[in-house]
């Protein structure tokens, strides 16, 4: 991450309720960038999908939204914190 650590990221995600600028941000993923956005509210949705997505093999669809979770923290942090 460039500015704000993963784990900030993902509290933030965690504690999204009432964010105002981090649900302005996850709109602006989700009309820009759809295939990042999905793994995020799905990991909003169910935090431990993230261990699962993480464990899966290699070039599987698990695997595929773990990174592309990962993508979209990036993005959600230079939204953020520029």
């Amino acid at each position: 991450m460039i500015h704000a650590s993963r784990e900030l990221m993902m509290h933030r995600l965690s504690e999204a309720e009432g964010d105002e600028e981090l649900a302005y941000a996850l709109d602006r993923l989700r009309r820009n960038f759809y295939q990042l956005h999905e793994p995020v509210r799905e990991y909003m949705e169910d935090p431990s999908r993230l261990e699962r997505w993480q464990r899966a093999e290699k070039h599987s669809q698990g695997w595929r939204k773990a990174l592309f979770f990962e993508e979209a923290l990036e993005v959600l942090d230079t939204a953020l914190y520029g």
